[in-house]
């Protein structure tokens, strides 16, 4: 029985670390944490003022406080 045992958790293991594998090498980027809108809203909420991207910026929107 435990010769089965251990032959199981290696079969496991193995198909564990095979489909992490493939899952890490996939390419698809993970999306933004947090929407554009969100982040305006959070602005907001906190007393600042959001100043979205221009449409020529590769740099997204941000919120600017008073000093």
């Amino acid at each position: 029985m435990g010769l089965v045992m251990r032959n199981l958790l290696a079969v496991m293991a193995l198909a564990l670390l095979g489909t992490l594998g493939v899952a890490a090498c996939s390419g698809v980027p993970p999306g933004p944490a947090y929407t554009q809108e969100e982040l305006e809203a959070r602005c907001n909420r906190t007393g600042g003022w959001w100043r979205g991207s221009r449409s020529y910026s590769q740099v997204s929107g941000h919120c600017e406080y008073k000093d």
